[in-house]
């Protein structure tokens, strides 16, 4: 709803040229956020007609629109600027991409199709041909962080009952819900490791550390860019957050592992995933590294 109120506002704007209304568009996004109680900064002056092109680019990110993306990018708008609710957090459309998440097991058990790529990898290549920097932020860091144990325990409780509402009786049905209690959250690594690989893919570097404040609640609308950066040097690397989250995670930290390599940290992360086969893993691997 926020997002069509800005849009008319804007489309005001620049219909009767008031200079009034990119305030008002200002304001109720700063609103958006109960957390942020910092004064106000000055924002870099842009025109009322930026302002919808920046808010229409990330709503079609969000809703994975791949067909209007390609349209505004085809037509000019700037790739690495959007404009949304969350400030820092969908400021920029391939953090969207970030923090998006395109189940294809939910698609698959209803019948859909998945394209090919899937609308996440479709858009974050459309954005980077168009010019969108992928080391502009620590994107790989973000989707290591964002997507992780902590939707995936849940969503296991949560199949206590099966998709028929009820505990499964005939041994059928036993099979079947204890089948998918295995293979959901492989499908969920699988899809969260699609987008990271994209980003590797597309250059970005692999190391970029990032931290969790500048994308959290109580950082609220006004983090700048350079406000946020402060927080991500002092933050940690994408493998070593992969491996805090466990064997659940191993083919992430694979994957990683094909463009970077282990540190000291790695060891302590291995430590923290309180999982005797990651710190096997990561002990033997780092002596591997080390006797090279």
């Amino acid at each position: 709803m926020l997002k069509i109120i800005i849009s008319l506002l804007a489309i005001l704007a620049v219909s009767f040229s008031s200079c009034n209304i990119k305030k008002v568009v200002d304001i109720l996004l700063a609103s958006s956020s109960n957390y942020d109680t910092r004064p106000e900064r000055q924002e870099e002056e842009i025109s009322n007609e930026e302002i919808v092109r920046q808010v229409d680019l990330g709503w079609a990110v969000f809703v994975e629109n791949v067909g209007k993306v390609e349209q505004y990018l085809k037509e000019g708008y700037e790739p690495n600027k959007s404009r949304g609710e969350q400030g820092y957090r969908d400021r920029t459309p391939l953090n969207i991409i970030a923090k998006s998440f395109y189940n294809t097991y939910v698609r698959i058990k209803r019948g859909d199709e998945i394209p090919n790529p899937p609308p996440d990898v479709a858009i974050l290549n459309l954005l980077v041909n168009a010019g969108a920097d992928v080391n502009y932020r620590p994107y790989i860091w973000c989707r290591v962080n964002t997507w992780s144990n902590q939707y995936i325990e849940p969503l296991l409780v949560r199949k206590t009952l099966s998709r028929l509402g009820r505990p499964p009786k005939t041994q059928k049905e036993i099979e079947e819900f204890n089948n998918e209690k295995i293979i959901e959250p492989i499908y969920f690594v699988n899809d969260a490791n699609r987008v990271v690989e994209a980003f590797l893919k597309a250059g970005a570097d692999p190391d970029m550390r990032g931290h969790p404040y500048p994308y959290s609640r109580e950082a609220g609308n006004r983090m700048t860019e350079e406000e946020a950066n402060e927080y991500h040097a002092k933050g940690t690397r994408p493998i070593n957050e992969a491996i805090k989250k466990g064997m659940r995670w191993e083919s992430q930290v694979d994957l990683l592992l094909q463009y970077t390599t282990l540190d000291e940290d790695s060891l302590e992360a291995a430590k923290e995933s309180k999982e005797p086969a990651m710190i096997e893993k990561i002990n033997k691997l780092w002596n591997e590294q080390n006797a090279k």
